[in-house]
């Protein structure tokens, strides 16, 4: 599976995934918020000239966000990211996925270290991500 990403990620006492960094804690912000899905930023990581990586952690309130991760068990994920605010895209490195009681997904997690670049529709959820972090980088976080 994925054993590297899987040694990074621990749970915090709230149950929820957090990534520790060599140096500086995680600095979660909230991007994106629906009644269906919550997504956070690890703005710690948003620096320099870009493209900037970083973790995001989704979390998934109600089946409508994704529903074929949902019928999986899928409550929450913590995805690695690269975006390109220049050319508006993302690519998705690793997902781990987690159950609501906080224990991981294997099936439904995934690492794809030559991952695609897409560009988002418009007006979707990967668009509004894409601005967030855009957004969190020119303004230095």
């Amino acid at each position: 599976m994925i054993p590297i990403l899987l040694a990074l990620v621990m749970h915090t006492s709230q149950g929820g995934p957090v990534i520790p960094g060599d140096d500086d804690a995680p600095a979660w912000a909230p991007i994106v918020a629906y009644d269906e899905v919550r997504v956070d930023a690890d703005t710690a990581r948003v620096s320099g000239s870009g493209p900037y990586t970083l973790w995001l952690r989704w979390s998934f309130l109600e089946r409508a966000s994704s529903p074929q991760a949902w019928d999986a068990g899928v409550r929450s994920s913590v995805d690695l990211v690269e975006v390109d605010c220049a050319r508006q895209a993302t690519r998705t490195f690793s997902s781990l996925a987690y159950r609501a009681d906080g224990s991981a997904i294997a099936a439904a997690s995934f690492d794809e270290p030559a991952a695609q670049w897409h560009v988002a529709r418009p007006q979707s959820v990967a668009a509004e991500i894409t601005e967030q972090v855009c957004g969190l980088a020119r303004r230095g976080r």
